[in-house]
């Protein structure tokens, strides 16, 4: 779900229109479905993951992380497609990596080896803090964020930055989301993604092998939680998004019990995946997080995204580049 026409309202309310962007898949013309991959630039691997399911037609978006270490690898090998995104998503991130910023000018958002020192759970503590504190903080993260975004609008100038979301969704945080809605409106930029898994609850699953994890059931229910604490529960989009109960393991999304929804439902439905790629990991991609990044649950799913689109295999331009 996306909110667009950033206004507000005397009372505070966000009062938005939608729209429905047509899907570039055409796999299936009746089903209106959106294929999105999220963290474009972050690894390698990631990255030559979501650059092969794009050559494969496999993929409608993707999210770029701004201070990904290779976006700018990405970009050039993106360059070079005939196939060119006709609008940009930036992921905001608050998390993994290195931040942009000057650690002079934002010392709280570096730890001891010079990333950033924050979890999802250690960003919603925060919200307890007092007014003072979480002010400091969230000019620091407004300054983050504002430079990731003029970086992104740097190495992208051809393609128009049309929405925003975060790493892990962090954004529905309410002290994070009003510096999402301020920077939205600073840029104009018209959307920004709310991340409330409203297709898991059309779904009819019976099999435990389609339930999804603890852990991810239990995040998506405090994301929801946050997201009615944040008003943005008021806002109405026609469409659907599918995938936040099973991040990480879009392989074990119940496929047809989707189709069999799409039969009952006239919505728009965008499905989020994170496809991997089988590439060595480079001397600067040695980091702690980077095992996640390839791991074998990332090329499940880069297999899951082209059998849904019924590609034979992911072995796009991309892939062939080290």
């Amino acid at each position: 779900m996306y909110i667009n026409s950033i206004t507000e309202t005397e009372k505070g309310w966000v009062y938005v229109n939608t729209s429905v962007s047509q899907p570039f898949s055409n796999w299936l013309n009746y089903m209106p479905i959106i294929l999105h991959a999220d963290d474009f630039g972050i690894t390698r691997s990631a990255t030559q993951g979501i650059l092969s399911a794009w050559t494969d037609e496999a993929l409608d978006r993707f999210s770029i992380m701004a201070n990904g270490r290779h976006l700018e690898w990405g970009r050039r090998i993106l360059e070079t497609f005939e196939r060119q995104p006709q609008r940009l998503a930036i992921h905001l991130n608050i998390l993994e990596e290195v931040p942009l910023s000057d650690p002079v000018e934002c010392p709280l958002l570096f730890n001891e080896s010079g990333k950033f020192p924050f979890s999802f759970l250690t960003l919603f503590r925060w919200q307890k803090r007092s007014p003072h504190e979480r002010q400091t903080l969230s000019q620091q993260v407004t300054c983050e964020w504002r430079q990731q975004i003029i970086r992104a609008k740097t190495l992208f100038p051809r393609i128009k930055v049309w929405s925003l979301d975060s790493h892990q969704h962090v954004h529905v945080i309410p002290w994070l989301w009003e510096i999402v809605f301020k920077l939205a409106r600073e840029f104009s930029i018209m959307e920004i993604r709310i991340p409330q898994d409203q297709l898991f609850s059309h779904l009819n699953i019976f099999h435990p092998r389609h339930w999804p994890k603890p852990q991810n059931f239990a995040k998506v229910r405090l994301i929801n939680h946050l997201i009615k604490q944040n008003f943005i529960h008021k806002l109405y989009s026609p469409i659907f998004i599918g995938g936040l109960y099973y991040s990480g393991e879009m392989h074990r999304f119940p496929i047809k019990a989707l189709r069999e929804t799409l039969a009952r439902q006239a919505e728009e439905i965008e499905l989020l995946f994170h496809p991997g790629d089988e590439s060595p990991l480079c001397n600067n991609d040695q980091l702690s997080f980077a095992w996640f990044y390839q791991h074998k649950n990332r090329m499940r799913e880069m297999k899951a995204l082209l059998d849904f689109v019924e590609k034979p295999s992911p072995h796009g331009v991309a892939s062939k580049l080290v």
